[in-house]
């Protein structure tokens, strides 16, 4: 098989100019699904009634769901959900006002609440209970216990692997050109469109992706190293 080299070039290039929307979907579906992935965590580590077998179920049934599928899913949708509440609230927009951008976003949010809830979860419960108790101990109430003792040490554990969390996103984000956002994969086949060297345009977006995720894994590698240090004076 004979590569155009050239075009690997010239398509990375091409795809590169898409990096800053790219960044855009991975990075605002990370920050919505932080908050949305804190609140179902806490709800599940608190056992709060009802709520906590909902999003458990919730959580659960995502988990066996492709990403693609939530994509598709979301933006065939996305008209009858905006134009059902417009017409609800008498608001004066339709589906037709709504980005596509924003549509990618809801969908990797819905994927990144998924498995941010998890490890965020995951790192409350990794807290030994003692804390609590001894929050309790210095007249501290269980809220003030998570917040000023139980959360920062979970902050700790749970950084390096929403490090990774971040790293999913991105990858997840290259499903969103399936629906017409403009991001690093539909840019490089969009320049082979004309010449059907699609291959080569893979191998672009590849490297991209690879470059993208290897720095954040180095910044991933460095926390951990500096929040390491902070384990170890808990421990």
């Amino acid at each position: 098989m004979n590569i155009d080299l050239s075009f690997v070039w010239q398509a990375f290039l091409y795809g590169l100019a898409y990096l800053p929307n790219t960044l855009k979907l991975a990075f605002s579906a990370f920050l919505l699904s932080l908050v949305f992935g804190i609140v179902i965590a806490g709800i599940r580590f608190f056992k709060v009634p009802f709520l906590a077998r909902f999003f458990a179920l919730f959580v659960t049934f995502l988990k066996g769901v492709p990403m693609l599928l939530v994509m598709f899913v979301v933006f065939a949708s996305a008209s009858r959900v905006v134009n059902g509440l417009a017409a609800l609230l008498h608001l004066p927009f339709s589906a037709k006002d709504v980005s596509l951008n924003a549509i990618g976003i809801v969908a990797l949010t819905i994927f990144g609440t998924m498995i941010i809830s998890e490890t965020i979860r995951g790192a409350l419960t990794s807290v030994d209970n003692g804390q609590f108790e001894a929050g309790f101990s210095i007249g501290l109430t269980r809220t003030g216990a998570l917040v000023r003792i139980v959360a920062p040490q979970a902050v700790i554990i749970a950084a390096p692997v929403l490090c990774n969390n971040i790293i999913g996103l991105i990858k997840a984000s290259a499903l969103c050109y399936m629906v017409m956002v403009e991001e690093v994969m539909s840019g490089t086949l969009k320049v082979a469109s004309s010449n059907y060297k699609y291959f080569e345009a893979y191998l672009a977006a590849a490297a991209i992706y690879w470059a993208l995720c290897i720095v954040i894994e180095m910044i991933a590698k460095i926390l951990r190293a500096k929040l390491g240090k902070y384990r170890t004076k808990l421990a």
